[in-house]
């Protein structure tokens, strides 16, 4: 077997450990605190013009400190898929975004709401968008 062959099946096996590992961190973050945050009123055509930009981004790399189109972070992915898609122009990082945008209760949540999370209001580590209620 090959390094490079076996080097593939260990990335590959450890995968989906990664996954659930990031899903149990990103989920012990979420809990902490959470805020939903209307970027700039997404009514519906906004809001589809928005999903559209972001779905063609899909797979797309991370890298952290990335702003697009061919890697992002979370930060950079919305900052570029709102300025792309509706022309508003977002701040470069988490906690810029939380800062500078318009709060709305988690009762009043619509589709392309940004989500953040974080440890306290002042401690935003990551950005999301929000698509539909699971369930």
């Amino acid at each position: 077997m090959s390094h490079s062959h076996s080097h593939r099946s260990i990335k590959s096996a450890l995968k989906p450990l990664l996954v659930v590992v990031a899903l149990i961190s990103f989920a012990v973050t979420a809990f902490s605190f959470a805020q939903a945050v209307n970027a700039d009123s997404t009514d519906k055509p906004h809001y589809s013009a928005v999903y559209k930009e972001a779905k063609k981004h899909l797979g797309t790399s991370y890298v952290y400190g990335a702003v697009g189109p061919t890697h992002f972070d979370c930060s950079g992915f919305t900052k570029y898929v709102y300025k792309k898609a509706i022309g508003k122009t977002l701040p470069r990082t988490a906690q810029a975004q939380y800062n500078g945008t318009k709060k709305v209760s988690k009762k009043n949540i619509q589709k392309g709401d940004l989500v953040y999370f974080g440890s306290s209001k002042s401690n935003i580590s990551h950005v999301g968008m929000y698509i539909a209620m699971a369930g």
